[in-house]
């Protein structure tokens, strides 16, 4: 099992009074990322998606959430 610490009024991290930890087990992290997996593979569907494409668009993926997280205000991160 592995626990993820996730701070509810700084997701970016910090300290708070109201961190939570989130426990996911082996088991569901597989199978979330089994998901993800498919959702790639059936979004281009008619292309033989690599694993290398696939890398690079969950790179891509991590790159943008971090920028929409930057790009939040303080008000709505501190809600």
């Amino acid at each position: 099992m592995v626990l993820f610490n996730k701070n509810v009024k700084n997701p970016l991290g910090g300290s708070s009074m109201e961190d939570i930890k989130v426990a996911v087990t082996q088991e569901k992290r597989e199978e979330t990322i089994d998901k993800i997996l498919e959702l790639v593979e059936t979004e281009f569907k008619g292309i033989d998606v690599t694993a290398v494409f696939t890398k690079r668009l969950l790179e891509e993926t991590i790159k943008t959430l971090e920028a929409r997280c930057l790009l939040a205000t303080l008000r709505d991160l501190n809600k």
